[in-house]
């Protein structure tokens, strides 16, 4: 059977399915709602204020469901000859030394074999072969092994033999030349972030993943916000959070370098036994995410591929799939007042025992979602919130599993699971975190096997996810808080990069510092992106690289409430007189800093740079060797969270 060129085309590059000639299903569907609306009382389409439920059952007057045609849902289902395909396109590759090209026609190709058949196998020992050449002797004996256990063909076992002999050259040469002392440090440092970084020394008594020092409150200006309830030193872990959900971002198109369970970057992964979308670090996760979120999206997801949906769209279903089908209805049927009638802005996402509870649906539920400015996007938001309700019903069982009451109207609970839908597109397009990581290509060389230059390095987007804390977090351009999150686990911690005084707000950055970027250009960006005008310091004055200054500026005390030199504070005089020495023992160590860094000692930059921090007190925002203390700081955590 010749394999679609089309289809194979799309798989490689990993591109949106367009045929060229047929109208897709979506469109198809808007065009029909387009019409109905016409047709309808213009009146009718006034949604402008209304709730989510309100919007759905306004829209759905001129929604009219047409069934997905199933093409759509086997057009990139497991097939023998795509696997053979994808397997000779690597083959290809392989022997023109574009090893980045083969790794992942391989990827494919073992993703789209039929399990238990002998594509499967053989893909694996074409992967094998190629980890072998990247000197990843760990990496090929797992493959050596899923390759037996996949039904190897016989006639071949000696060419499976001679690759596990191979693989056992490689590794014994591998291991003579590890440098134990290497490795040591490496393990070190990562006990050590791992210690730091990403382990809560005294948790707060009610709100979960947060030091204790660390509170929600609530100001009608900006909703809830996190701030700290005591003085707060530079480099100070404040929140270790997890994500509630997470999805990639190139989830539709095959991404087969992070796990879709845990996020980790992967090389060798495993595949989805059900569908070709998804592959995972290991059997324990793949096993996690199939009898879970991932259960329900098997079927789907080939629809979603033809039908590009942003990131947010896709984060929501997946996020109604993790809550699942009971807890909705549950929702649904009792109306629970901590989820529809919360007291005050301060009390929502709690539970009733008053704990902020993160593995619950609870404080995602409540996340901030401001409405469309524009009508053509709200009437837009609310048909696909209809259009994925529709495509989880015809493709799943989703709608099948809640035991339903006697008097239950099913359809007025899809219309609920509709609304919830939107709710969570809104609120994710301003409060899902970026995840990203640095780029580390497949080298060209395989002999080479030393770390790449981080500096030299560019930061790749991957992802994005929801926390239950850290999307809490408002924007600063001059933020006093940086988001930092180890490749080896899904955790991300919140440390302080300056010294935070009690009550003070911890504020993250969503765009380019103000040192970076002009204030027109980051206030635009935010407008556009989140729908808020920015009204920080570094806003409100302005600020922009120009505004650099050498002066540290005066500081004003909190005990004698008077700027310096006014004689009312001898701690504040005694400062003022050492300024100048104080700068100069910065300067010097800025420098030193420099030097830790430029030979990978990031442990040892890492602290230096918080103590610096630290003696920062008081500094000016737009003081220059503050700025580059701050750089170089988050430079250090960079380097310790890639070792």
């Amino acid at each position: 059977m010749a394999v679609n060129g089309l289809v194979f085309n799309c798989i490689v590059e990993g591109k949106t399915y367009e045929n060229g000639v047929e109208t897709n299903h979506l469109e198809r569907m808007y065009r029909k709602f387009c019409e109905n609306a016409e047709k309808g009382e213009e009146a009718k389409l006034n949604i402008f204020g209304k709730t989510e439920t309100e919007r759905v059952q306004i829209i759905k007057q001129f929604f009219e469901w047409i069934p997905v045609p199933d093409s759509y849902l086997k057009r990139f289902q497991k097939s023998s000859e795509i696997a053979t395909a994808l397997r000779d396109y690597g083959n290809k590759a392989y022997l023109e030394e574009d090893y980045g090209k083969a790794l992942r026609a391989f990827n494919l190709a073992i993703g789209f074999a039929i399990p238990g058949g002998p594509e499967l196998a053989m893909a694996y020992v074409k992967r094998a072969d190629l980890f072998l050449t990247l000197n990843e002797p760990d990496l090929a004996q797992r493959d050596i092994n899923l390759a037996a256990k996949h039904a190897y063909p016989k006639k071949a076992a000696q060419k499976l033999i001679d690759l596990q002999n191979r693989c056992v050259a490689v590794a014994n040469r591998k291991n003579a030349n590890v440098n134990v002392k290497n490795t040591k440090i490496i393990n070190e440092a990562r006990r050590f972030c791992d210690d730091k970084f990403f382990k809560l020394k005294s948790p707060h008594q009610t709100i979960q993943n947060v030091e204790e020092f660390v509170d929600i409150d609530y100001r009608s200006e900006c909703g809830r916000r996190v701030v700290v309830n005591r003085d707060i030193p530079a480099g100070t872990v404040m929140l270790v959070d997890s994500p509630y959900a997470f999805i990639l971002e190139n989830l539709l198109k095959w991404d087969t370098e992070h796990c879709h369970y845990c996020s980790r970057p992967i090389r060798g992964g495993v595949p989805c036994t059900s569908c070709t979308f998804a592959w995972f670090c290991s059997d324990s996760c793949c096993a996690k995410a199939c009898t879970g979120m991932h259960r329900n999206e098997h079927k789907y997801l080939p629809y979603l591929q033809c039908h590009p949906m942003q990131c947010r769209v896709v984060t929501a279903a997946r996020v109604i799939f993790t809550v699942g089908p009971e807890e909705l209805y549950r929702l649904y049927e009792t109306k629970d007042p901590i989820y529809f009638s919360a007291k005050s802005g301060a009390s929502r996402g709690y539970n009733k025992a008053g704990i902020y509870e993160v593995d619950s649906y609870l404080p995602i539920f409540h996340l901030i979602a401001h409405p469309p400015s524009k009508f053509v996007k709200d009437l837009s938001d609310t048909f696909k919130a209809l259009l994925m309700t529709h495509v989880i019903e015809q493709t799943t069982d989703f709608f099948r599993k809640p035991k339903y009451s006697p008097n239950c109207n099913v359809e007025d609970f899809k219309d609920f699971v509709a609304s919830v839908f939107l709710r969570h597109m809104r609120s994710f397009e301003f409060n899902a975190i970026t995840l990203s990581k640095l780029h580390q290509p497949v080298y060209s060389d395989p002999n080479n096997n030393t770390n790449p230059n981080l500096a030299n390095m560019k930061t790749l987007r991957y992802g994005a996810a929801v926390y239950p804390v850290l999307c809490l977090l408002n924007h600063s351009c001059d933020p006093n808080a940086v988001p930092v999150r180890s490749l080896r686990h899904a955790r991300t911690s919140v440390v302080a990069l300056k010294n935070l005084k009690r009550g003070d707000e911890i504020c993250i950055s969503y765009t380019p510092l103000f040192t970076l970027q002009d204030t027109p250009d980051r206030i635009k960006y935010l407008l556009d992106r989140y729908n808020f005008f920015c009204a920080c310091d570094a806003c409100n004055h302005c600020w922009s690289n120009a505004n650099r200054t050498n002066s540290s500026g005066e500081s004003h005390c909190d005990k004698c409430h008077r700027y310096l030199l006014s004689g009312q504070c001898p701690a504040c005089m005694k400062r003022d007189i050492c300024m100048p020495q104080i700068v100069e023992s910065l300067r010097k160590q800025a420098s030193q800093i420099e030097k830790l860094l430029e030979g990978q000692l990031f442990k040892e930059a890492e602290k230096l740079a918080s103590e610096c921090l630290e003696a920062c007190e008081g500094f000016s925002s737009c003081f220059s060797l503050f700025i580059d203390l701050q750089f170089l700081y988050k430079r250090a955590l960079v380097g310790l969270f890639n070792q």
